[in-house]
């Protein structure tokens, strides 16, 4: 008989802090602005490892082998600006969303247990490696109000937050 187990347990604390702003031009058209603004997120992780081995074949049992590791870390998340802009024109509503995310932002910060190099490595990685992002979401729904149907349709983009990737990694 053979057992091996690997287990993660995570402790998670943060907040996320928004501000939006909605603005109505008479019966016409909705624009709107949200902030998403950096949240810091906490992480307390315990790894555990744990394995036993008895052989049917020989009285030996090996005793149960067991190794925990306990890290603390946080991380910061990049900041998000969204503007939208909506119509509804011809019994039908169109919107359209421009996202933008600066990933070079993204940060990670030793509490206890990781080594500093690793956080110094990781942090100049995300520098060097990301960058920012411009992401589209386009719809329209039209109202059928005789049948009691709404018909959408809709567009976006998701472009890799990677420096260099080809136009083939974004969707």
């Amino acid at each position: 008989t053979f057992q091996f187990d690997k287990k993660i347990k995570w402790d998670i604390t943060g907040t996320v802090y928004k501000v939006g702003l909605l603005y109505q031009h008479k019966n016409i058209a909705r624009f709107g602005l949200n902030i998403v603004l950096p949240s810091t997120f906490t992480i307390s992780e315990t790894y555990t490892e744990y394995a036993t081995a008895k052989f049917a074949t020989t009285p030996t049992k090996y005793y149960p082998w067991e190794l925990t590791e306990k890290v603390k870390y946080s991380f910061t998340t990049p900041y998000k600006i969204i503007f939208g802009a909506s119509t509804f024109q011809y019994n039908t509503l169109f919107s359209v969303d421009i996202n933008y995310i600066d990933y070079t932002t993204l940060r990670i910060e030793n509490k206890s247990g990781l080594a500093e190099k690793f956080i110094d490595d990781y942090n100049t990685n995300v520098t060097n490696l990301l960058r920012s992002v411009i992401d589209y979401n386009i719809g329209l729904e039209h109202h059928l109000y005789d049948y009691g149907l709404r018909l959408r349709i809709g567009y976006f983009t998701q472009t890799s937050a990677f420096n260099g990737d080809n136009s083939d990694f974004s969707k």
